[in-house]
């Protein structure tokens, strides 16, 4: 970036185990000699830094980030998160998914779900006799990479998207049948469950896709 060479590494974490510390620790050797480094990393302190900035559309981004993973602590651990609570103290924001609730009715898949942990995607249940490969995914005319797997539940298609497209709808394609698929019907369904958790862990998860979108939006400006 700019002439400067940087190293990315990446630590995948559930939403339910994003406010623990990250401990980095550099070697770096020149000739005989070896310097060691450690460095701790965690969300709250990252969020407070940026909750510095005059952006205020990356300080609402952060904002939901914040509130998405202290819902998911609420509903996976059932633990609280006292630190990122401070910082979100006052902080409330009322909107909900909004879009089709309907499941997909096309040939070759039976229900579809959505799963948040620490790679957030859409998941798509297979019928007998198909396969990965009889599917086209699209989001906004661009094919979407899929993968397929097998739980209890049986063999299924996996999308996976970045924030910004996950309050999206995706279109899907089995030759000339073609269906779609919105967070909002996973969100139906979680109200159906009478469990506030999960209710809340859904509508803070849409609140930050919205804000990665808008985020997303004004940097490709």
């Amino acid at each position: 970036i700019d002439g400067d060479e940087y190293y990315v590494i990446r630590t995948p974490l559930a939403s339910g185990e994003a406010a623990r510390d990250i401990k980095l620790i550099a070697n770096v050797k020149n000739c005989e000699n070896v310097v060691s480094g450690t460095f701790t990393f965690n969300i709250a302190k990252y969020a407070k830094k940026i909750l510095t900035s005059e952006n205020e559309t990356e300080k609402t981004l952060v904002m939901d980030v914040l509130a998405y993973i202290k819902a998911a602590y609420a509903y996976f651990n059932s633990e609280s998160v006292d630190e990122i609570e401070d910082i979100l103290a006052g902080y409330t924001k009322a909107l909900t998914p909004e879009g089709s609730c309907e499941e997909p009715d096309i040939t070759g898949i039976k229900s579809a779900t959505l799963e948040l942990g620490a790679d957030p995607c859409m998941k798509f249940y297979l019928e007998d006799g198909y396969s990965i490969d009889d599917f086209i995914f699209t989001q906004n005319g661009r094919v979407i990479e899929k993968s397929s797997d097998t739980d209890i539940y049986g063999r299924y298609v996996k999308i996976k998207l970045y924030a910004y497209g996950m309050c999206e709808t995706v279109t899907m394609a089995y030759g000339e049948d073609v269906a779609t698929y919105h967070i909002n019907s996973y969100y139906e369904f979680a109200k159906t469950t009478n469990n506030e958790k999960l209710i809340t862990l859904v509508e803070a998860f849409w609140n930050y896709c919205q804000s990665a979108r808008l985020y997303r939006n004004e940097k490709i400006k």
